[in-house]
């Protein structure tokens, strides 16, 4: 009889032991189904973050046209083709040039699976749109052969030009008139 109680209880903790295993089970993939979201999320916010960076960033290229009146007035002269004088294209040149670093950090971003492709072309539109100016054609031909930024990203960019180009190839065939006060 004792070895009769004794198989009952060992049947008995088998039992108790497999439901508990299950409960284990359960609770575990619970527990990893909320990682999951918590890691969702995280990575969500993260982007949110970045994306937010950028925009601060452009914004912050755009208060110079805003804040400073001659500097719209530098732009508004350079969108239209006319002769910059030194200051100015250097003030002008300086401004492309926070916006081409603007989008290699976009870049770098997207790369790092920070920001996806859709953003990235976001800020690459508005560089795309900058740099359709004699004045600008003149900065990209400097910029894209030397070594201030990824090479990547300058190819990449590169490669919006020429498609702009081809769209309009006055963009990149005119030549910048001398400016008879030089």
């Amino acid at each position: 009889m004792n070895n009769d109680r004794l198989k009952k209880w060992a049947l008995i903790s088998e039992i108790i032991g497999g439901i508990a295993v299950v409960v284990s089970l359960v609770f575990l993939i619970l527990e990893i189904k909320h990682n999951t979201r918590e890691s969702k999320l995280n990575t969500q916010a993260i982007e949110i973050s970045v994306y937010n960076d950028l925009i601060s960033n452009i914004m912050s290229i755009n208060e110079n046209i805003i804040e400073e009146g001659d500097f719209a007035e530098i732009v508004v002269k350079a969108n239209s083709g006319e002769e910059l004088s030194e200051t100015e294209a250097l003030r002008y040149g300086s401004q492309l040039m926070n916006l081409l670093r603007h989008g290699d950090v976009a870049y770098f971003q997207y790369k790092k699976d920070a920001i996806d492709a859709d953003r990235l072309l976001s800020i690459i539109a508005i560089i795309r749109a900058k740099f359709k100016t004699n004045h600008s054609k003149e900065i990209w031909i400097g910029v894209k052969d030397g070594e201030a930024f990824d090479r990547e990203y300058l190819n990449y960019l590169d490669n919006y030009f020429k498609e702009d180009a081809i769209k309009d190839p006055s963009i990149f065939l005119k030549k910048r008139k001398k400016n008879p006060k030089e």
